[in-house]
């Protein structure tokens, strides 16, 4: 069935602070982009919502009604091939005839006008090279009932193979200072290439909570930590984000820039760029094989 684009009136619910411990409700309206298909589905774009990742939905269909949230934008802004869907319902709450939880097969009904509906939605312009493969869903109300599921299968965009110059290591990588006290040494992933160019994976406490992990890159002439990322939440993605010089980190910084030289800093970045192309990290080796990379994105390239 055929959507169609509609602007519209409406509102959703939030709290707004009035003084240091009292807090109010308050119902904002805004002028909503709704995508409407002949059989009664209706999904209403309400924005941005203060405290939330993504984008803040609402599918009606029918008596069946009820607020999502949609996200495929990496923590630094970058848009990815990969769209993952959360609904958070409260224990008891009506859908429709039924009250949460519902059985499973009116969720995949459910899921399946969401993912129609959100590759249907006008891709903007800039973003309009990078469709979507694959739609993962998270309707939960824990303790009582989660549902995942996924929708789709990852699109291979990128015609150049992975180069196989690297190969996998295992390294003992000595950090420094936190929770692992004055120092210690952690067994680390690492990719090697022929020339002696090496890279570093090492797992992060911001990993655990759907953060980054930091890397070493490691060449007799220049050694620095970077971060970067290819997981939305815990789902792997097709993109790599990639910042050289993270806040509070020997990074990639404007000095060891200035050293090297623009044809230096620029052969780093191409380095980084193959070996993440390559890269398959052990530790979710199995879930990254079926998650081709189609990019790799330099937040601040030199």
């Amino acid at each position: 069935m055929m959507f169609e684009m509609r602007r519209e009136r409406h509102s959703y619910s939030s709290i707004r602070r009035v003084d240091r411990e009292k807090w109010v409700p308050e119902e904002i309206w805004v002028d909503a982009e709704v995508l409407v298909r002949k059989d009664g589905l209706r999904l209403i774009c309400l924005g941005k919502v203060a405290g939330r990742t993504g984008k803040s939905f609402r599918y009606v269909k029918h008596v069946v009604a009820f607020d999502f949230w949609a996200d495929r934008c990496h923590e630094g802004g970058t848009v990815t091939g990969t769209y993952i869907v959360t609904a958070d319902l409260r224990y008891g709450q009506k859908l429709g005839g039924n009250a949460w939880p519902i059985e499973r097969l009116e969720i995949e009904a459910i899921a399946t006008d969401i993912d129609l509906g959100l590759r249907a939605w006008p891709i903007p312009q800039a973003d309009v090279s990078i469709p979507i493969g694959a739609v993962h869903f998270d309707f939960r109300s824990p303790p009582s009932r989660e549902y995942r599921l996924a929708l789709g299968t990852p699109l291979a965009l990128r015609d150049a193979p992975a180069s196989t110059r690297w190969l996998t290591h295992t390294v003992r990588h000595r950090v420094a200072g936190g929770l692992y006290g004055p120092y210690t040494y952690l067994e680390c992933p690492s990719l090697v290439r022929d020339d002696g160019v090496q890279l570093v994976r090492i797992p992060t406490m911001e990993r655990l909570r759907g953060g980054s992990d930091d890397y070493n890159y490691v060449k007799p002439d220049v050694s620095f930590f970077f971060e970067a990322e290819r997981h939305l939440g815990s789902i792997v993605t097709d993109t790599w984000e990639v910042r050289l010089d993270p806040p509070y980190r020997d990074g990639f910084s404007p000095a060891k820039r200035d050293k090297l030289g623009a044809a230096k800093c620029a052969q780093v970045v191409r380095n980084i760029e193959e070996a993440l192309y390559a890269w398959t990290p052990e530790r979710y080796e199995t879930e990254e094989e079926k998650v081709p990379v189609n990019r790799v994105v330099f937040l601040d390239p030199p």
